[in-house]
């Protein structure tokens, strides 16, 4: 796998986002790059992919060289890391996709309120 196909641009400052991406290093190592949106590298990510510098409301996965957002980038990440992952992502690739966006869009217009907002990035 090449690094530079597969990285994802997530929210640094969101604690869910962060304890996620906790869980992906553990689960992908170094074969997915892990870039917070508000770093200059996501930044510069964002402006390659004719997105606004905002910060997105879902995560973007470039992964295998397609591009998947919100929901779809969590299932492909958990059909693809292993174990319990792999189960775990396949019985949520058989919701209703309608189901699985409603609910990732909920957590994610509610995720500071829910589990707080980190002042910094603990990548960063």
């Amino acid at each position: 796998m090449n690094q530079r196909n597969n990285f994802l641009l997530f929210d640094g400052f969101c604690v869910l986002c962060s304890y996620f991406v906790r869980k992906l290093i553990k689960r992908y190592g170094n074969l997915l790059q892990l870039v917070p949106a508000q770093s200059p590298k996501g930044q510069e990510l964002l402006k390659e992919m004719g997105l606004p510098a905002q910060l997105p409301n879902e995560v973007i996965l470039f992964y295998n060289n397609q591009v998947y957002t919100g929901p779809s980038a969590i299932i492909v990440l958990m059909r693809n890391g292993g174990g319990l992952w792999k189960y775990t992502g396949k019985l949520a690739d058989c919701m209703p996709r309608f189901f699985t966006k409603w609910l990732y869009r909920l957590v994610a217009r509610y995720r500071y309120v829910i589990f707080g907002r980190r002042t910094s990035c603990f990548l960063g």
